[in-house]
Order: C-alpha cells, then structure tokens, then sequence
C-alpha cells in the first residue's frame, strides 16, 4: 500500500509571489507531488532584477527535490508557464500545447510581440502592453506538463495544466484533449492536477466521472479554491485534482492563506 499527497496551488501570477512562504504551506503539511501554476520565470515582471515564483520551491529550507518547469508563453524578457514539483526523482518530463490561442488566431502575433516586449523598467513597453491589451481580444497560450516517477516500484504520471477561463466550450475542448491524453498513457497510474478554471457549472466535469475519480466535487462535496473576487465566476471550485480510477482518496482539504487569489487543494490518497 502505498499513501501520497499530491496538490495543486495556483501562485497568482499578477502580484510578486512570496515563493518561500508558499512553499513552506506544501512542505508542513507533508506534499509529496503538486502542480503550480501563473509562475513568472526569470522576468522582469516586477522589478530591475529577475524574478522567479520558483525560488522556494527550488531552493532554501522549504525547497522539493525535483522541480520541472513548462513555458507557455514568453513575458517580460523571461516566460510565464505551470510547474511540478515533486520529493520523488522525476524520470521523463514533457510539456504538451493545449488548443488554446488557435482560438483567435488573428491575434497571435501580436499577442507573442507585446507579452515578450513588457518590461518593468521601460515605461514605453508598459504602456503598448496596457494598449495591446484594450485594442485586441485574444487567448492566451495553455499547456499541460508531464513527469514519470517510480513510486513503490510502479509509474505514477503526474499532468499539471491551467485551463482557459475564456468560455466554457473552449474549455471542454482542452479538457477533451487531456482526457484522451490519460485514456492513451500507458502509466500504471495517472493524476491530472491544476486550475481548470471551470467557474460556470460544477457540472463542466461530469463527462469525465465515468473514467476517473474527481477530488474536487467527490460525493458531492465542492471546496471552494478561489478566494479573489470576480463577479463573472458563477463557483469558486476552480482547482481540482482528477485520478485514474485505481487511485483511492482517503482525504481532501484546502489550506487557507493569503499568500495568493487561490488555496492550495491537497488529496491523500492510495495507489491501490
């Protein structure tokens, strides 16, 4: 028998993240595998000097073992994008695009220039960045990552993604996408973790129930993730964790703070 925690922790990418801090929320409660997301990483986002919502995740007392970064787009000199990080040795990494941009396409190039162009310490940047974005309608890029690890002698794969908030048809596309993603991977076991940023409906998850397990919403019981206010979200439950259906949950449960917009949702559970 084999028991983990694993989680999800969206960082909040539009303010400086005190990555030590949310760091050390995973650590105390003894997380063995989680997915973040809005990281900004090595940009100039904030500030004259580099900044990156993984240093605490990578380095210090609060630190995990292994940490595997996936770009989704460039921003500010640097990049923005999701992660995982994990206590167990990660073995195989892949990044994966998720039908996302292609959306509105027109927009792409512009999109690209002006999120690379912004810069904390040119103010003619900031502001073609705040014009860009009043003139133009767009998507922003999605991925998902992906890391193996041997855990009790068996392949646990581990996806972490943060969906688009645009609509919800947009949405289900990506969630289709990953959804035939885990039906093909070959692992003994398969966890999905992330923001999905389903805010209309709990019921946006309910084509998947047949084949896998949602945490978030499992016998009914929603935990509310989101703490921001936004009056275009109907639920809070935004952040989820969804296994394969030889995973068990023993428990599930938020950690409050206010450290960022979102709470960290952790599940124990048993690879069966």
């Amino acid at each position: 028998m084999t028991i983990l925690k694993v989680a999800t922790y969206n960082l909040q990418s539009t303010r400086p993240n005190q990555s030590d801090k949310q760091a050390r929320l995973l650590r105390r409660e003894g997380v063995d595998i989680c997915a973040l997301q809005e990281i900004n990483y090595n940009n100039y986002r904030f500030s004259r000097d580099l900044f990156n919502s993984l240093n605490g995740f990578e380095h210090g007392d609060n630190k995990f073992s292994y940490c595997y970064f996936g770009k989704a787009i460039e921003f500010a000199e640097g990049s923005m994008g999701i992660a995982a990080v994990s206590n167990y040795k990660i073995n195989n990494t892949r990044t994966i695009k998720l039908y996302s941009e292609d959306a509105m396409p027109e927009a792409i190039q512009k999109m690209h220039y002006y999120y690379n162009l912004y810069n904390y310490n040119k103010e003619e940047t900031i502001k073609e960045f705040n014009d860009f974005n009043e003139k133009y309608k767009y998507i922003e890029p999605r991925i998902a990552t992906n890391i193996l690890c041997e855990i009790g002698g068996k392949t646990v794969s581990f996806y972490s993604t943060h969906l688009s908030f645009e609509t919800k048809e947009l949405r289900h596309a990506q969630l289709v996408q990953l959804r035939d993603i885990l039906l093909n991977d070959k692992s003994d076991y398969k966890i999905l973790a992330g923001d999905l940023n389903v805010d209309q409906s709990t019921k946006e998850l309910e084509f998947l129930t047949d084949k896998f397990t949602i945490v978030n919403g499992n016998n009914g019981y929603w935990i509310d993730t989101f703490v921001g206010i936004d009056p275009n979200m109907n639920v809070n439950s935004v952040d989820n964790i969804i296994l394969s259906k030889n995973i068990k949950i023993n428990n599930t449960y938020k950690i409050d703070s206010d450290l960022s917009d979102h709470l960290p949702l952790i599940a124990e559970i048993e690879l069966l």
